[in-house]
């Protein structure tokens, strides 16, 4: 099944400036190798100030298609766990090269040795890209290595989702693979975190584009996408616990005896992947209960970034000039800003993902929140957020919110407190009334 992403834009009114643009040259011609895999993302380059409920399309472009020409080895990208995995490129051409990589993985990281540029980019700690441009004959390398960190989170992979819930809320520092480009403060304030890859297959991707130099305008970016994967052995054995834990599962649904284990979980290596694909398969369906609060992951050349979708609620609340706040931006700003604190704040975790009445009751408890929270701050332009900059406004208002939700929070439960206090002196009186007699 080709992965047309759960992160492409849906068709009806996305803020997408949040999800930058990819650049021009993105018209391409895709390659993939080997088998048709779900991995490539279908998302649509839109302009920040428009929104993808508008039906024109961009103009096909005229440019001729051109083969790919570099050689990429090894044919097949095999990581060797726990070695990690040389990627080579060659340009086997008599013309300067422009070399464009994409990378983004679940399971691995890369390192674009010796690029003339690289970094993290999107929303997703190992997605990263690499620019070089080879001279006739030249080559460059990049490694792919495990990434270490999934092992103990994965342990408590039927916790997962909701602990990558909880750190999302955090701000994680930007991940930057080019240790000659310092971090700089508006870098740190963006969440990195695995929770947003967005991608069917957790062994992710490598993607290659060249063009000629110096005829950027005349030929499109060729692309080839290669696929990663694991040794034979790791799928063997992590196909072989899936079909015990089936097993053990079937028997207990059928009051059987259960049979023991033959997989040793705490030695064998390929437990490892066989955790993290448990808590990547918990991280995508809890990605389908972030869509229930307006928030979408899209995928496009520069990585996964969130986009959250404008209801018809907070559109409407923001074009009252009582309401729209001029010290968090444009409309568009202030209809954003709502959003992402709907998503972020006014939410709770499903109690059981499965069950099609708990969705239905999350949507209600969703409308009901909006309008709940929307009615409390009719007149919100009155409050001044007045900063140096928008996100420290933004940040201002959020705080605001937050401080206001506690209290809202604490009267309910002084409520709460004085009816149990009421329901008390209720008894206590009914039993003066009607005092027990015991019989002697």
């Amino acid at each position: 099944m080709s992965e047309k992403s759960k992160g492409d834009l849906k068709s009806k009114g996305i803020a997408e400036k949040s999800a930058p643009d990819s650049p021009k040259t993105s018209e391409e011609t895709d390659e993939k190798d080997g088998k048709k895999i779900g991995e490539k993302s279908a998302t649509k380059s839109v302009k920040p100030t428009e929104t993808s409920s508008s039906n024109k399309r961009p103009e096909k472009s005229t440019l001729p298609d051109a083969p790919f020409l570099l050689e990429i080895s090894p044919g097949k990208l095999v990581v060797p766990y726990p070695e990690p995995l040389e990627v080579t490129i060659k340009n086997p051409t008599e013309d300067t090269q422009t070399l464009r990589g994409q990378f983004d993985s679940y399971y691995f990281l890369v390192d674009f040795k010796g690029a003339k540029s690289s970094g993290q980019q999107g929303v997703t700690p190992g997605a990263a890209y690499g620019c070089y441009e080879l001279g006739p004959g030249e080559s460059c390398s990049m490694t792919i290595r495990t990434w270490d960190r999934g092992n103990e989170d994965a342990k408590h992979y039927l916790e997962y989702e909701r602990n990558a819930e909880k750190r999302r809320r955090l701000k994680y520092p930007k991940v930057v693979t080019d240790q000659n480009k310092p971090s700089n403060e508006e870098d740190l304030q963006k969440p990195i975190d695995i929770a947003f890859y967005n991608y069917d297959r957790p062994e992710g991707f490598l993607k290659i584009k060249h063009q000629k130099k110096g005829v950027e305008t005349e030929t499109k970016w060729v692309v080839r996408e290669k696929q990663l994967y694991l040794t034979d052995d790791i799928e063997k054995k992590i196909k072989l616990r899936e079909d015990e834990i089936s097993k053990i599962r079937r028997a207990k649904r059928n009051r059987e005896p259960v049979n023991n284990k033959t997989t040793d979980p705490n030695t064998s290596e390929f437990m490892k992947f066989y955790r993290m694909k448990l808590a990547h398969k918990s991280t995508r369906n809890y990605q389908k209960w972030r869509e229930v609060w307006g928030e979408t992951l899209v995928n496009n050349d520069n990585g996964t970034h969130r986009v959250f979708e404008p209801e018809s609620d907070v559109r409407e609340f923001v074009q009252n000039k009582e309401n729209y706040n001029k010290t968090l931006g444009s409309e568009a700003d202030n209809i954003e800003f709502w959003e992402k604190v709907f998503a972020k704040e006014y939410r709770r975790d499903p109690r059981d993902p499965n069950k099609k009445e708990e969705k239905e009751d999350v949507i209600w408890e969703k409308m009901e929140a909006r309008h709940r929270v929307l009615s409390r701050n009719a007149g919100f332009a009155k409050f001044l957020f007045t900063s140096g900059t928008l996100e420290e406004a933004t940040e201002k208002a959020e705080k605001f919110l937050s401080d206001q939700r506690k209290e809202d929070w604490k009267i309910e439960n002084q409520k709460m407190e004085q009816l149990s206090r009421m329901e008390e002196e209720k008894k206590a009186m009914e039993k003066k009334k009607n005092p027990c007699c015991s019989i002697m």
